[in-house]
């Protein structure tokens, strides 16, 4: 209801938008005008059960995310497949566009998507060059709140590499 009196109220240029839902696809598709609409597609959101097979433990959870996984789909085709006027999405990657037009057996078109990485703050973290010295220093930074970022890739080389003679130098 907020978004729908925003809107109707409110001469933005642009509508930005992130995880998507149909609550908010309902007063945005009513209201957008003439507006640009930018839509950044993130994952979880968007993709079916079986791109993150990897969260469900049982046969009652992969059974729940299969519902949940239609609903989705039903709410997203539409979007894609008949997108407004003025409609962008961004993705995180080439590779996840075309993954989810894969998904969805669509074919968008360069002017109805771009691609914005996830950017890194160069200020902060600047490339230097490191001494040999340093090659056996080892960090990994991630989330660990999803199996998403296959941290259990991370563990498995880390056992292998505890197999190695030279370890514990790491």
């Amino acid at each position: 209801k907020a978004l729908s009196i925003i809107l109707q109220q409110n001469q933005h240029k642009k509508i930005a938008v992130h995880f998507l839902d149909h609550e908010m696809w309902g007063p945005i598709k009513k209201h957008h005008g003439n507006r640009e609409i930018l839509i950044w597609v993130h994952g979880a959101e968007i993709q079916p059960w079986h791109r993150r097979i990897f969260n469900y433990e049982n046969d009652g959870q992969l059974q729940k995310a299969k519902v949940e996984s239609e609903k989705r789909v039903r709410f997203w085709k539409p979007i894609l497949n008949e997108p407004l006027e003025k409609l962008k999405f961004i993705f995180v990657s080439q590779y996840f566009a075309e993954e989810v037009m894969e998904d969805y057996g669509v074919e968008l078109s360069a002017e109805t998507y771009e691609i914005i990485h996830n950017p890194i703050d160069t200020a902060k973290f600047q490339y230097h060059a490191k001494p040999d010295s340093q090659r056996k220093k080892l960090l990994s930074i991630r989330p660990y709140a999803s199996k998403k970022y296959a941290n259990d890739l991370t563990v498995k080389a880390l056992i292998e590499l505890s197999k190695k003679k030279f370890f514990d130098e790491l």
